[in-house]
């Protein structure tokens, strides 16, 4: 479920006070906000943790059922026909990702991972990037094969 609440007076905050400058509101009108959650709610224990650039790309080739298990969740695909999956890592994950390894933020933008410099934030208790198997209909499938 979303979090809901309300964001903090300019004089309280000075990223509220930004926020709402660039969202045109007053320094204390009522702002209603509503963000992911940071914890998961699907009650999984992360057990497993990849360490090499290999299990990372092997990962690439597991079984839908197995990334689930050991963690990664979903945040975009073809759920219907399985033609792609935006696969997200699990937040425990973050020190475990290799330094300059590709990854797929939750804006399809591919970038390289860079410790301390990519952002550490959670969302429903994965980190916002991953990778996509299959073919996404609007890129020609430039990421792997499922």
């Amino acid at each position: 479920m979303p979090e809901e609440f309300e964001l903090a007076y300019s004089d309280e905050s000075e990223l509220a006070r930004v926020i709402r400058q660039a969202i045109g509101a007053g320094d204390y009108e009522t702002v209603k906000a509503v963000c992911s959650p940071h914890e998961r709610e699907d009650g999984r224990k992360v057990y497993y943790f990849p360490r090499t650039v290999e299990e990372f790309d092997n990962l690439k080739k597991a079984p839908h059922e197995l990334l689930i298990d050991i963690g990664l969740g979903l945040w975009d695909g073809d759920e219907e026909n399985m033609t792609w999956t935006h696969y997200l890592y699990p937040y425990e994950w973050y020190d475990c990702i290799p330094e300059g390894y590709m990854i797929t933020n939750i804006f399809d933008e591919d970038l390289p991972f860079q410790n301390g410099k990519t952002p550490r934030e959670k969302r429903l208790g994965c980190l916002p990037y991953g990778f996509i198997v299959g073919k996404k209909p609007e890129e020609g499938g430039k990421h792997e094969e499922l």
